[in-house]
């Protein structure tokens, strides 16, 4: 399906991800201020860890950059919005959303469960119980920890589902976005100038577009550990969102003084403006690459 065919549902799986935040963010909340254990083998106060420690920056920093990454998205997720004055107004605000949403998960999430933490922290969630249910094993154990408990309520099933099933779905309907935008790439890159004449011709659009989409299924056969994934694939962020865009800007400038165009346009910013911050960007995508890459070897 088309951006514009897809408008309703990925609207209704926006309004998902903000009930997601809102119920990862509620429940755990409330659990670090409850008198009784709402997590199987959890207990009900914070877990003593520190929140920062420059010994896992190598491992926030690829996961960070990759969840940043949608330059390269825009022209076609502008697409479908009537009213094109109003696209900066609306990355700005996704970016303010984006930030605070991952900031409470990050924080409250981290100071709850600690070192007891899931790579993927919506999976927690499946002891989740919130008080309810009756202890079946270890009842008279005063290690919270110890217990095991059996019998939730309905509603408390209705948010373990959620929690845990909602990212798998979530995932699974914005894979085609990055296919059509990725397969729009090759597809450009492969006609060059002559793209108009093909993007019309659906067979060939398809094909593109399964070329894009097969290699990270195929991929995900082999690994399935989201935190290796993202530690991994996370190294990609680095290109996508530094080094590559420092060259094309360079080589932009080049190709404009060639054709003795203007290279200034009113696109640009302050990066864009100040004289060999390209090369600085570029330079340091490539830093964090290896930097990253010698300790996730060194482990």
């Amino acid at each position: 399906m088309e951006l514009r065919e897809q408008v309703t549902v990925q609207i209704l799986l926006s309004l998902c991800r903000l009930l997601m935040v809102i119920v990862m963010v509620t429940t755990v909340s409330f659990s670090m201020h409850s008198t009784s254990p709402q997590f199987d083998n959890q207990t009900s106060h914070y877990t003593p860890i520190n929140l920062f420690s420059p010994s896992g920056i190598y491992k926030i920093l690829p996961i960070a950059t990759y969840a940043n990454i949608f330059h390269h998205s825009i022209p076609g997720l502008s697409m479908p919005v009537g009213d094109k004055t109003k696209l900066s107004l609306i990355f700005r605000a996704v970016f303010i959303v984006m930030a605070v949403g991952y900031g409470l998960i990050g924080m409250t999430v981290a100071a709850y469960f600690g070192e007891n933490i899931q790579g993927s922290s919506n999976l927690n969630w499946h002891d989740y119980r919130a008080g309810t249910g009756t202890c079946t094993e270890n009842c008279d154990d005063d290690n919270d920890n110890d217990k095991v408990w059996d019998g939730r309520s309905w509603w408390v099933n209705v948010i373990v589902w959620f929690v845990v099933l909602f990212p798998a779905l979530d995932v699974a309907s914005a894979f085609p976005l990055n296919g059509i935008t990725l397969g729009n790439c090759l597809m450009g890159k492969y006609y060059g100038e002559d793209i108009r004449k093909h993007e019309g011709d659906r067979r060939k659009v398809t094909v593109f577009r399964i070329l894009a989409a097969v290699p990270p299924i195929i991929g995900a056969t082999a690994v399935r550990q989201l935190d290796t994934i993202t530690e991994y694939t996370g190294l990609t962020g680095y290109i996508i969102c530094f080094v590559f865009p420092g060259l094309l800007h360079i080589n932009s400038e080049k190709e404009c003084k060639r054709r003795g165009v203007e290279e200034r346009t009113i696109y640009g910013g302050f990066l864009t403006r100040t004289k060999g911050m390209p090369i600085a960007v570029a330079v340091f995508g490539g830093f964090l690459l290896v930097y990253t890459l010698a300790n996730l070897f060194g482990e």
